[in-house]
């Protein structure tokens, strides 16, 4: 989404894609401007700056599952024998902390997504944010598509990895972490199968 934006519009405010690069005794902030949350954000700018605001949001299990395989096959930071199960277990004590860690990447959506922000589900197509920049924009420029990145298999995850099945209780907790962006965003919840049937 944001390669989308800086074609179409330019340079964009509280967005620092090397981030992860600075050493952490260089970086003013705990995680990358682009992942702040929305009460930080409001401490930061006046919320009445801000005209209006939109999200892309994703299946809370899928973004899960996405950081997984993105830290394990392109950045290297999980030990491959590593499960997806033992992984979060050990981020779940922080994440229920609610610690900066990861840059933000698996804290709740509902934390980063302002309440009022127009909201673009990702399992719908990323299309419909067009006509929608169009209409805030009163032109229609750019490009007419918005082109997915950061998919798996540009990082080497056209490697399969080993199966890991998510126990009952392990549903559970995620179902209970994630449990407004659940609600807020119109997810299902995590799907009963997955426990016994569907691997990571």
């Amino acid at each position: 989404m944001d390669h989308y934006l800086v074609a179409r519009f330019g340079q964009l405010g509280f967005f620092n894609g090397t981030f992860g690069a600075l050493p952490e005794a260089k970086r003013w902030t705990r995680t990358s401007p682009q992942h702040i949350r929305w009460r930080d954000l409001y401490q930061l700018v006046p919320r009445d700056w801000i005209e209006t605001s939109f999200a892309v949001v994703r299946d809370p299990l899928a973004r899960l599952k996405s950081a997984y395989h993105f830290q394990r096959e392109a950045l290297k930071t999980i030990p491959a024998d590593r499960s997806f199960e033992d992984w979060f277990r050990l981020r779940l004590p922080g994440l229920k902390a609610g610690n900066y860690f990861d840059d933000n990447h698996l804290v709740p959506q509902s934390k980063i997504v302002p309440p009022d922000a127009k909201v673009f589900r990702l399992e719908d197509g990323l299309d419909r944010i067009v006509g929608y920049l169009d209409a805030l924009e009163g032109a229609e420029t750019g490009p007419r598509t918005i082109t997915p990145q950061n998919v798996r298999a540009k990082a080497g995850g056209d490697k399969p990895a080993p199966a890991a099945f998510l126990a009952p209780d392990l549903v559970a907790q995620i179902q209970d972490v994630y449990a407004e962006d659940y609600e807020r965003f119109g997810y299902a919840g995590v799907p009963a199968e997955t426990d016994h049937a569907k691997s990571v």
